[in-house]
């Protein structure tokens, strides 16, 4: 299991990274990552990759922990859970100094914890009504 200090790998470019080996991956689209991030602005302070080209912003979680929030379901098509599996997910991981774009950059908070992977059940709660607030409430079929 990879400690909770996970780094992305020295680099200049951008690394392409397996999903479920290092990391879980928590895949938001960007009108749910707008408002998420004032709410993840907190004691778990945590970078998220965010691509511009995608629209997509993803956080990293400890790895083999994704799955133990049922919940993240009823958040889709919104937000996305990318473990390990068949037909494994990659995510493009920019370097560890590139915080803005264009391009894939770190979002890092203003109070930033230092930390790359996010405490899966904090990430949970601040998606929840971040999906909400930025589509509506969830209807059922």
């Amino acid at each position: 299991m990879t400690h909770p200090d996970w780094c992305p790998p020295p680099s200049d470019t951008v690394s392409l990274l397996p999903a479920g080996r290092d990391w879980d991956a928590v895949r938001a689209d960007a009108a749910t990552a707008r408002w998420a991030f004032p709410i993840l602005n907190g004691p778990h302070e945590s970078a998220a990759i965010v691509d511009p080209y995608t629209c997509a912003t993803y956080w990293l979680l400890p790895p083999g922990e994704a799955h133990d929030f049922i919940h993240w379901q009823r958040l889709h098509p919104h937000v996305t859970v990318l473990p390990a599996r068949p037909g494994t997910h990659y995510v493009g991981i920019p370097p560890t100094h590139r915080r803005t774009g264009p391009g894939l950059h770190w979002y890092v908070p203003h109070n930033w914890s230092g930390r790359y992977l996010t405490e899966p059940a904090y990430l949970a709660a601040a998606l929840t009504p971040a999906v909400h607030a930025a589509h509506g409430p969830h209807r059922s079929r």
